[in-house]
């Protein structure tokens, strides 16, 4: 009797819905994610070695970077909280910034300029003018420092927040490049003081601890301690 011969079919999966589901999930991330902005001020900061975390979660955090020249720029947590920064600003001094500008101004990581620079600047960002930057906040004249000024707000901000008990504490980090004068450096951490704010953070670049020292001793007993 003759063997019957099976007919052989090629296997084939089809792939469109898994493609389909694929591209779903990419298209969220792509549309939910958030990006980071880019510094306003290019800061390369000092190594150190610490302990502590930069703790930012429910706490009013302001962030004043300060550059090589000595520019000084305020940055505070989000857009809304920028917005918020900008209109105080424009109301105190009289700046007369359009809601275009505090929108401007909100989208900014930090700001620091004098305070008849900055509705140009904003004007200038507005209309991708080239070549346009910050100039920094001016600090070293005791005459004239307008960081007071800037902190006044910061406080104002801080205190308003306290009331609605959204932020209890809060954090002043002060990232400085390692070759930022040090006068400049005091004479914000001095300001900050006479606003109110005595407790600050220094943004650094941790760095291993050195073999031998008491605390690579304590973090190595730390780490052999056996565990229950």
């Amino acid at each position: 009797m003759p063997k019957m011969k099976m007919h052989r079919k090629s296997t084939s999966i089809d792939m469109t819905a898994m493609c389909d589901v694929a591209f779903l999930l990419l298209s969220f991330f792509i549309f939910t994610a958030k990006f980071k902005k880019s510094e306003e001020i290019a800061i390369i900061t000092p190594q150190s070695v610490s302990t502590d975390s930069l703790a930012t979660n429910n706490k009013f955090n302001v962030y004043c970077n300060i550059a090589t020249d000595g520019t000084v720029l305020v940055g505070l947590d989000n857009d809304s909280f920028m917005r918020v920064y900008a209109k105080i600003l424009s109301d105190n001094k009289q700046l007369g910034l359009s809601d275009a500008e505090i929108g401007t101004f909100g989208a900014k990581t930090s700001m620091g300029l004098p305070f008849a620079e900055i509705k140009g600047y904003l004007q200038g960002v507005a209309s991708n003018t080239p070549g346009i930057k910050q100039t920094g906040i001016p600090v070293l004249d005791s005459t004239k420092n307008e960081l007071g000024d800037w902190i006044d707000a910061t406080k104002f901000i801080y205190q308003n927040l306290q009331t609605q008990q959204k932020a209890n504490e809060y954090n002043i980090f002060i990232k400085g490049d390692a070759k930022t004068p040090y006068e400049v450096v005091d004479k914000v951490m001095l300001t900050f003081v006479k606003k109110g704010f005595d407790q600050f953070k220094m943004v650094t670049t941790p760095k291993d601890v050195p073999i031998g020292t008491d605390l690579y001793i304590k973090n190595k007993a730390e780490r052999d301690a056996p565990r229950n």
